[in-house]
C-alpha cells in the first residue's frame, strides 16, 4: 500500500492506495483543513502553523500505519 500526503496552503490530505492487478484502488482519502497561510509572517511560517501542520502529519501517519502503509510521497504547495 502506498500513501500520498498533499500539503498545501488551506488543506492536507492523505490519500492511500492499494495496487491490484497492477491497478491502484483509493482506500482512503481524508482531508483536513489546515489554514498554514495564515500562520506565515515575514515569509516564515510561525511555532503555531508548524504546530497544526506536525499535528496533522502524525494524525495521518497513525492512520496510515494502521491500514500498513510503508510507502509515502508528499507533494508540498510553496506558501
Amino acid at each position: 500500500m502506498y500513501g500520498i500526503v498533499d500539503i498545501g496552503s488551506n488543506t492536507m490530505r492523505l490519500v492511500i492506495y492499494k495496487v491490484e492487478g497492477g491497478k491502484p484502488r483509493v482506500l482512503l482519502n481524508k482531508k483536513e483543513m489546515a489554514e498554514l497561510a495564515s500562520f506565515i509572517q515575514d515569509g516564515m511560517m510561525v511555532a503555531d502553523g508548524i504546530n497544526r501542520a506536525c499535528y496533522i502529519l502524525d494524525s495521518f501517519n497513525l492512520l496510515a500505519k494502521d491500514l500498513g502503509v510503508n510507502n509515502y510521497m508528499f507533494l508540498l504547495l510553496h506558501l
